[in-house]
């Protein structure tokens, strides 16, 4: 059995083949990334799902660096409810490099309603952080 690789590598190496893609390339591989699986499912036993997760935070990461504000939402329309060894938490960085306070809680407000548990819970987390009055 091969060990799988560290997180770290996993990120980086999506991260590399997203970052050369254009914009509309871009949101179209984002939201071909299927929804994650809540942090309590025996799928993550699956190095596949890791994969995905990996994918996932790449993608949140180069929002940040290219500034697409439109692939936000899909971002966050897929992330696992639960931490998943604390891997969640780094979705929101690139989103708040991307866009202001502002801009990031008139994207998320919304998804404080979806019918997605994790959308529903990294959502309200980052809108806690950005403490904007329009999201309480």
């Amino acid at each position: 059995m091969r060990e799988s690789p560290a997180p770290a590598e996993g990120i980086e190496r999506h991260r590399a083949e997203l970052r050369v893609l254009d914009e509309d390339a871009f949101l179209a591989a984002v939201r071909a990334i299927p929804a994650l699986a809540d942090s309590d499912a025996p799928l993550w036993e699956q190095e596949v799902s890791w994969e995905d997760a990996y994918r996932l935070l790449a993608a949140a990461d180069v929002i940040g660096e290219r500034g697409w504000v439109e692939a936000i939402v899909p971002v966050f329309e897929r992330v696992a409810r639960g931490d998943l060894f604390e891997t969640m938490q780094s979705v929101r960085h690139g989103p708040e490099q991307a866009a202001g306070a502002v801009q990031l809680a008139a994207l998320l407000e919304p998804l404080t309603r979806h019918p997605r548990a994790g959308t529903r819970q990294w959502s309200v987390r980052e809108l806690g952080i950005a403490r904007q009055r329009s999201s309480l």
